[in-house]
């Protein structure tokens, strides 16, 4: 159960990075596309528990594959993220009926203040063997608003979380709203950052890189627009030195192809070779390599990886 719920987190880490991906450092793929400045921007509530949290920082992404909205809490160091992949990036209401139906995963992650991850599931999904779980999950976007760039709507749901003890832990989301939260278009890499791997022997060439620090580990991704994303999870810590990759831990690797759980080819086998890591400048170099196993029993061979990111 454990496992599942952490591949969950990183599925939903992985798209919400990929599609909501930091502003720093970055230009527009063309001059009509604008980023947005986050501390300019909407706002973002919801009440935790029956405590409001109001975002200080907001950002989202509204693209063909997905809308993507991170709001986070200076001060407190938490974050909630809400994550709608194709078909349910459009004015509408979903629920994780709407979600399964169409194959993909509904998005609603909150992260507090010691990195504890709470996610929410379906009725059947990754809780349902603990009575304690009420799947109470529901989006509502109600504009798009293509010529200001600028997305509303609601939200609320029920996160959870597995602790040590393998007992259940809740929050009740409520209230939940984004208004007038500025949206970006698709945007491009710090030219610096590299990617590259072999799935089945076939070179992966991602158009779109990403490194951020979240929760105190990085994670590092390539997209590419056919083949899927790669990415690559360990600690901000992590020296020079090869380590073992698996599908949970500090040091996991993960081959994502399409956007449903089954999907996820999560690492039973591999490792990852830092060959160099500067805290300050935040820029790592590592080779890695692993045999991804998906929820189906199929394995997918991801071979002669190498990346050098500068992460955010």
């Amino acid at each position: 159960m454990k496992k599942i719920n952490q591949l969950l987190f990183l599925f939903l880490a992985t798209t919400a990075t990929f599609f909501s991906s930091c502003t720093t450092d970055i230009e527009p793929l063309d001059p009509s596309v604008t980023v947005p400045d986050p501390m300019a921007n909407g706002q973002l509530k919801v009440d935790i528990d029956g405590q409001t949290f109001v975002a200080t920082n907001v950002q989202a992404t509204v693209s063909a594959a997905a809308i993507s909205i991170t709001g986070l809490r200076s001060g407190n160091n938490d974050f909630v993220q809400i994550t709608l992949p194709a078909p349910l990036n459009q004015v509408g209401t979903y629920t994780w009926t709407e979600a399964t139906t169409n194959g993909v995963v509904l998005g609603l992650f909150y992260s507090n203040s010691a990195s504890e991850g709470f996610i929410s599931a379906p009725s059947t999904g990754d809780f349902a063997a603990f009575p304690g779980y009420t799947d109470t999950a529901k989006v509502t976007v109600t504009s798009i608003d293509a010529g200001n760039k600028t997305i509303s709507g609601t939200f609320e749901f029920t996160g959870a979380r597995i602790n040590a003890a393998g007992v259940l832990v809740t929050k009740t989301f409520t209230n939940g709203s984004f208004t007038n939260i500025s949206f970006a278009g698709a945007v491009v890499n710090p030219t610096s950052n590299s990617f590259f791997a072999k799935v089945y022997d076939v070179p992966f060439n991602p158009s779109n890189i990403t490194a951020n620090a979240l929760s105190g580990q990085v994670l590092v991704t390539g997209t590419t627009t056919t083949m899927g994303t790669i990415t690559l999870l360990f600690p901000t810590t992590v020296a020079a030195g090869t380590y073992p990759l698996s599908n949970v831990g500090d040091y996991v690797g993960m081959f994502l192809a399409g956007s449903s759980p089954s999907g996820i080819f999560a690492a039973e086998s591999g490792s990852i070779t830092v060959i160099s890591h500067n805290t300050s400048t935040k820029k790592v170099k590592a080779t890695f390599n692993f045999v991804g196993r998906s929820p189906d029993n199929e394995t997918t061979p991801i071979t002669e990886g190498a990346f050098e990111v500068t992460y955010q």
